[in-house]
């Protein structure tokens, strides 16, 4: 079976699941202070909790995603995401985007961005090379997730969510789910 789970009202969940501020990869967990990421991120190993490392970032760290043994980073403000390598814990690459990234999820081929200003999606290859495509998707985008080749995105100020094929191609749907979607998951079970 496969399920989408979304989250809406203020008060259902107070951080996005997809694209969290915090995330899992490499043994390690990584996590923005205070929930916003003003200063940077935390990488801890899971068998100690210990942390390893302090990333400064000195930008707003709103979304982290783990693939191919790195960790990603939307910074909101700046307008970037940044790319940390999660066998070092360094910053490998960053990747200029638009418009106020706030979360990011992976395919199995493409790379996408919400971007909260712009109410768009991004996508891009898996290098950071792009942006191949622009998705239009509903007001302030702040959660995406990715499953059965597509992606979903949860519009904060929209009563519904938007899926489109990882590809961008074929028809863009809009699901009514209720007030303020924040928050969007997949599970195959």
């Amino acid at each position: 079976h496969t399920r989408w789970w979304f989250g809406t009202g203020v008060q259902t969940c107070a951080l996005p699941i997809s694209g969290g501020r915090v995330h899992y990869g490499n043994g390690k967990f990584v996590a923005t202070p205070d929930g916003w990421g003003f200063d940077g991120i935390s990488i801890f190993p899971t068998d100690n909790f210990d942390i390893v490392q302090h990333v400064e970032l000195r930008e707003l760290a709103t979304g982290i995603f783990f693939n191919d043994n790195k960790f990603y980073i939307t910074c909101l403000f700046n307008n970037k995401v940044i790319i940390i390598d999660a066998n070092d814990n360094k910053i490998q690459k960053i990747i200029e985007v638009e418009k106020e990234p706030y979360a990011i999820a992976f395919g199995s081929n493409r790379l996408a961005i919400a971007n909260r200003k712009s109410n768009d999606v991004k996508l891009f290859n898996m290098d950071g090379s792009g942006p191949t495509q622009t998705i239009p998707v509903g007001n302030r985008p702040i959660s995406i997730a990715y499953g059965d080749g597509k992606f979903v995105v949860a519009n904060s100020e929209s009563d519904y969510v938007t899926m489109f094929n990882e590809d961008g191609t074929g028809k863009i749907v809009n699901i009514p789910v209720g007030n303020n979607p924040v928050a969007v998951a997949f599970s195959d079970w």
